[in-house]
């Protein structure tokens, strides 16, 4: 005789399930975060470039040595950009990577999910099964003890 309890159909994968629906969350939080970042880079890039333009405007000077000095900051400038383009650039790579995280994360999820669901199915046709059966062998008994009329 089986004394134990039965499971729900699919509660041993309920734990990973739970686990799996974590790691999605925190791969969607650093999603967000690294588009955040991006964001925040792609303005600070966009306030380089543009910081060129503003000067120009506020200060035209004309003597040889405020020429250098400008052009000394201009070439400083676009050292800056660089590297902010660079920036950009890691930070569209960590945008590709925690998407890619996430999404294999979500598969992850949506393979519990299924798992369990299709346990459950399984679980119902079992006992539909059990119950056909069961209603057979009762409809079997009766015919089997009834009177035959001739």
């Amino acid at each position: 005789m089986n004394t134990h309890k039965r499971q729900q159909p699919g509660a041993r994968y309920t734990p990973l399930l739970t686990r799996a629906r974590a790691t999605e969350q925190a791969a969607l939080r650093a999603l967000s975060e690294a588009q955040q970042r991006f964001c925040q880079e792609k303005n600070k890039l966009a306030q380089l470039r543009n910081y060129p333009n503003e000067s120009t405007q506020s200060a035209q000077a004309h003597s040889a040595s405020t020429l250098i000095n400008r052009n000394a900051f201009l070439s400083r400038l676009r050292q800056a950009i660089q590297l902010q383009e660079d920036q950009l650039g890691k930070a569209e790579q960590m945008i590709k990577k925690a998407r890619n995280h996430w999404v294999n994360a979500h598969n992850d999820t949506q393979r519990y999910e299924q798992l369990i669901a299709n346990e459950a199915s399984r679980a119902r046709r079992h006992a539909a099964r059990l119950e056909q059966k069961e209603l057979d062998e009762i409809a079997s008994r009766t015919h089997f003890h009834m009177p035959h009329r001739v």
